[in-house]
């Protein structure tokens, strides 16, 4: 599985026409050790300079499965990595340190407001979702999300009025 991945990584590189979000999304269909594998040679083996979307987005799945013996590696990164989007390096940081923390799963980083952290993630399941049409500014969309780590339930509220949209976490209240 691993050398498919690796074959499959290194032709797309070479076409000139690869999608690495595409890509990457592709790799929930694997297992975990399968995906922990692929991104930890991915960040052996690929140039940061070359192709820093590549090399990002496979620690973003290493953070986001907890392995920490990636950890230290990524560290190593933060100098080239904050000169270009520095929220997205601080955000892996934070899930990186909730897990060496021992937390059983990452709401703590999800709800923190500096990351701005849409309520689409792996480790949470979505219970609904609202389109709120008769709002002129502000929340436009509001998402309940139900977390497989801790169970519990969260309000997103996301705002699409900015150029990128703005999330908002709040502890959902069981009636």
């Amino acid at each position: 599985m691993l050398s498919k991945l690796i074959r499959s990584l290194e032709e797309g590189l070479q076409s000139g026409e690869f999608k690495p979000h595409k890509f990457f999304d592709r790799l929930i269909e694997y297992s975990s050790s399968d995906r922990i594998a692929f991104c930890k040679w991915v960040v052996d083996k690929i140039s940061f300079e070359d192709h820093s979307t590549v090399v990002k987005l496979a620690f973003t799945h290493l953070a986001l499965l907890r392995h920490l013996p990636s950890y230290e590696t990524f560290l190593s990164f933060e100098s080239r990595w904050t000169n270009t989007y520095h929220n997205q390096y601080q955000f892996l940081k934070a899930l990186f340190e909730n897990g060496k923390n021992g937390a059983d799963c990452n709401c703590a980083v999800y709800h923190n407001g500096r990351f701005n952290t849409p309520p689409y993630q792996e480790d949470l399941e979505i219970i609904e979702e609202k389109h709120l049409d008769d709002v002129d500014f502000g929340i436009t969309h509001l998402v309940y999300v139900r977390c497989i780590g801790c169970g519990k339930k969260w309000e997103v509220g996301l705002d699409y009025i900015y150029h990128y949209p703005h999330s908002h976490w709040s502890p959902l209240r069981e009636t």
